[in-house]
């Protein structure tokens, strides 16, 4: 897909155009027709060439994004050796 006209196609913005068609097939977070990760509509399964529901935040299908956030929120936490870069104080969460 092409940024505009006389442009050449490109990785980054086919990305982009799929993922915000994805959103118009499902919805923006996960409320739209059907709710599991392929969910169709409520009147049968998805149709055909329909792209499956991904994370309009992260851009990543919502099933590989479960395992992701699985697979990091088991990592014990890293705590930065000086003051908080950020300037926060207290404790990581």
């Amino acid at each position: 897909m092409r940024d505009k006209p006389g442009k050449p196609v490109d990785f980054y913005h086919t990305c982009y155009c799929l993922a915000g068609l994805g959103v118009t097939q499902h919805g923006a977070g996960g409320r739209g027709p059907g709710h599991g990760p392929d969910a169709g509509t409520p009147h049968g399964p998805p149709p055909r060439g329909a792209l499956r529901r991904s994370d309009p935040l992260c851009n990543v299908v919502c099933d590989r994004l479960a395992e992701a956030r699985a697979f990091y929120g088991g990592l014990p936490r890293v705590r930065w050796p000086g003051p908080d870069p950020a300037g926060y104080a207290g404790e990581a969460t």
